[in-house]
């Protein structure tokens, strides 16, 4: 298991520690390549769409972009992308273990939406969709409530989960869209109207599939909700206060599903089930996305202000003991996510 990140001054353009062999791709509006090895930027695809999400197969050959107009694929390899599969704000995309399926969640229109709000009227109803990743082919699709905002699929590509944060619930799908399950991920007393008293940050599965964490915050405490997917527990939903009220940014599951690392604000920390008590640590700058770097003790962490002097953002990469090895400030980005490719 990798220790509790303790932090490190920011050292741009260093270099130590054991090779990587992984880029990362970063994003905002459009976005650049890092070699982790030697923190130099490889290679930029420009955009103007703000990028909501990204994922490579697992063959790290192909790059599933969600971004506020459309869905599209990349080719890492040739840095550039192949093709526009869909129109429409997309925000989230999750990709089979086996590469051969790629689900995505489409939001509603604008337009549709603000009018619903003003009409005091319920959201108008998102999409998800299940592509082949042969021909990218539509295998299903169905509408899900209004304002969900994340989605996983279970490795052979049978269940779908949905995070609905307007109703507190994670919805459970089969591969058909029928849903099958919902579970109540409220962190504490809903308001009068039902809805929970809390701002959700997206979700991440297990690497082993058993497991889904849910990073919450409301107005008196910042929280991890576990989720028990495999029916291992007596509780199935553990709520864990992470001791503090900063917004939770950014949540990635180490490699061997041993522990996650949490982002919020100028800190970071990494817990396991061991639980409390928690050592938040603080940073010299936010990192507001963090991923591992596979099959090495690192971790990559982006942040859209790097130096507010420059208004620069950047991205670090971290050793298990903390160190910052190695960093590379992005002058013409504030990336807000980071996908690292497979080995």
């Amino acid at each position: 298991m990798r220790a509790l990140l303790l932090g490190s001054a920011v050292l741009l353009g260093s270099f130590s520690g054991t090779a990587s062999a992984a880029t990362a791709w970063v994003s905002s509006n459009h976005i650049q390549v890092v070699d982790l090895d030697t923190a130099q930027i490889v290679g930029r695809i420009p955009l103007q769409e703000f990028i909501h999400d990204m994922q490579f197969s697992p063959d790290g050959q192909t790059v599933y972009v969600a971004s506020s107009q459309g869905f599209r694929v990349a080719s890492a390899s040739e840095l550039r992308f192949t093709s526009k599969v869909a129109d429409g704000g997309t925000l989230a995309v999750a990709v089979v273990a086996d590469g051969s399926q790629v689900a995505t969640l489409t939001k509603a229109p604008n337009a549709a939406s603000l009018a619903a709000r003003k009409a005091g009227a319920p959201l108008p109803p998102s999409t998800v969709t299940i592509y082949s990743t042969l021909d990218m082919g539509i295998v299903a699709s169905w509408d899900v409530p209004g304002g969900s905002r994340d989605l996983a699929i279970s490795a052979a590509g049978d269940t779908l989960f949905l995070l609905d944060p307007p109703a507190g619930y994670v919805r459970v799908y089969d591969a058909a869209g029928a849903e099958v399950d919902s579970i109540d991920v409220a962190p504490g007393e809903r308001a009068a109207n039902g809805h929970p008293q809390a701002l959700y940050s997206g979700m991440e599965v297990s690497p082993d599939g058993r497991r889904v964490m849910i990073p919450v915050t409301s107005e008196t405490a910042s929280s991890i909700i576990d989720v028990d997917l495999a029916g291992q527990r007596a509780e199935r939903v553990i709520v864990q206060d992470l001791g503090h009220r900063r917004r939770i940014q950014g949540l990635a599951w180490d490699e061997d599903g041993s522990g996650v690392y949490v982002t919020a604000v100028n800190h970071v920390v990494k817990f396991s089930d061991s639980g409390l008590p928690l050592a938040w640590q603080k940073l010299p700058v936010n990192y507001v996305d963090v991923a591992p770097v596979p099959g090495a003790a690192e971790t990559v962490m982006v942040a859209p202000t790097f130096s507010s002097k420059r208004r620069s953002g950047g991205v670090s990469v971290v050793d298990a003991q903390g160190n910052v090895l190695r960093s590379v400030e992005l002058p013409d980005m504030s990336p807000f996510h980071v996908a690292v490719s497979p080995e």
